[in-house]
């Protein structure tokens, strides 16, 4: 798991998916160079945010509400982002 209140940048490197459970108390930035992570992030969320041409980002437990910090935003063309939207599986590209 990730530790409360943690920050610095969290790297997800790598074909295949990593899934942090439950909602994660990450205050850093997040960068997903390949493959796909999937998380949930406080209420604090995440301050940075930076998706490669390979990478997929999945927000889950309705993390989308909590992006309200998030103070850069990087997206390489072909990279995706996921919103869990309710307890179903409803998620939308980007």
């Amino acid at each position: 798991g990730i530790a409360p209140a943690s920050t610095g940048t969290l790297i997800k490197d790598g074909p295949g998916v990593v899934v942090i459970p439950g909602t994660s108390g990450w205050l850093g930035g997040v960068s997903v160079a390949d493959g796909t992570l999937q998380a949930g992030f406080g209420t604090s969320g995440i301050k940075s945010l930076s998706v490669a041409s390979t990478g997929v980002m999945n927000f889950a437990n309705a993390a989308a509400e909590h992006l309200t910090g998030l103070t850069s935003l990087t997206l390489a063309g072909g990279a995706r982002l996921r919103f869990e939207l309710d307890s179903g599986l409803n998620n939308s590209d980007s």
